[in-house]
């Protein structure tokens, strides 16, 4: 009898300890605000992807928007070049298993953009 309340003391030491060492880590987590002051096309956001190389890619209703981590590079339709966005009108991304990302449009179909 003496040996299980050992055991049931252990585990009830274990479980206090594991529940309170959750508290005396302190993570710090900083939030930074991307808009149009910085860059953004436009602050109607539809999705956000990060590729695999590590841009961060974010439709807008007014383009598709490409952050380094220091700045954005803004893709929108150009009327004339038939290898830009067909319409401005974003509503999904997706990147494929071979880096290709894929962008849904409002109105212009499924957009294609290869490094």
């Amino acid at each position: 009898m003496k040996q299980s309340s050992n055991i049931l003391f252990l585990l009830f030491l274990l479980c206090f300890s594991c529940f309170f060492s959750t508290f005396s880590i302190a993570q710090t987590v900083n939030f930074e605000h991307l808009g149009v002051e910085e860059g953004l096309s436009q602050s109607g956001v539809t999705s956000i992807i990060q590729d695999s190389r590590g841009f961060i890619w974010v439709a807008t209703q007014d383009g598709l928007n490409k952050f380094d981590g220091y700045e954005f590079t803004i893709y929108r339709n150009k009327h004339d070049d038939l290898n830009s966005l067909s319409t401005n009108s974003l509503l999904s991304i997706c990147e494929d298993k071979e880096g290709i990302l894929w962008i849904g449009t409002e109105g212009g179909g499924l957009c294609r953009f290869d490094y």
